[in-house]
């Protein structure tokens, strides 16, 4: 009996430190850290579309708002016209592979084209990633065995459903962003 108990514990604790969740985030304080990480080189319809994408998408696919905004800021700087070299397309750097993915398991049919808008680009991007903490935590939990799901998930966002040096390195960038740049400004 105490041997369950102890398992009941352990899994709710790692269903607490694996679950992306956290709304707190309101538009208006997604507007103000885009205003202080980007409003110098965005417009303020720009600020407003990125702002409404993130909190409607970070509900639909149940990824942390920050969490976006430091995937958004390590992959393209907020520019929402930033081609990658390798034929990644705007702010979360979408490439078509993970375009085809998305479009795949959601039923979708955007094209490539589509994703140069920012509010398309923000829900593929989000989409990916949701797909991405999916396969983290089931099929490819092997993976990385240290490593959280949310760990794991951004390396897969990255490099595909492997680990390597690549993925790591983005994935500790992308969570330094998100620690020291956008929880901060977080009121």
């Amino acid at each position: 009996m105490l041997a369950k108990v102890i398992v009941f514990f352990i899994s709710l604790f790692a269903l607490f430190r694996t679950t992306p969740a956290n709304y707190k985030l309101s538009k208006q304080e997604l507007l103000f850290i885009l205003d202080n990480r980007a409003g110098h080189q965005l417009s303020n319809a720009q600020m407003l579309a990125i702002a409404d994408s993130i909190h409607k998408y970070s509900k639909i696919f149940d990824v942390e708002p920050s969490l976006i905004l430091s995937i958004i800021e390590t992959e393209s700087s907020y520019d929402p016209t930033a081609p990658g070299r390798d034929g990644e397309r705007g702010l979360m750097q979408i490439m078509e592979i993970a375009l085809s993915e998305v479009n795949r398991v959601k039923g979708w049919s955007y094209g490539p084209s589509d994703l140069w808008d920012i509010s398309t680009n923000i829900k593929c991007g989000v989409a990916y990633f949701s797909i991405c903490f999916s396969r983290a935590k089931g099929v490819y939990s092997h993976i990385g065995p240290n490593l959280t799901t949310i760990q794991r998930a951004l390396m897969f966002y990255n490099d595909g459903w492997r680990m390597r040096e690549k993925g790591l390195a983005y994935m500790y960038k992308v969570l330094d962003v998100k620690r020291n740049s956008i929880e901060p400004l977080i009121r």
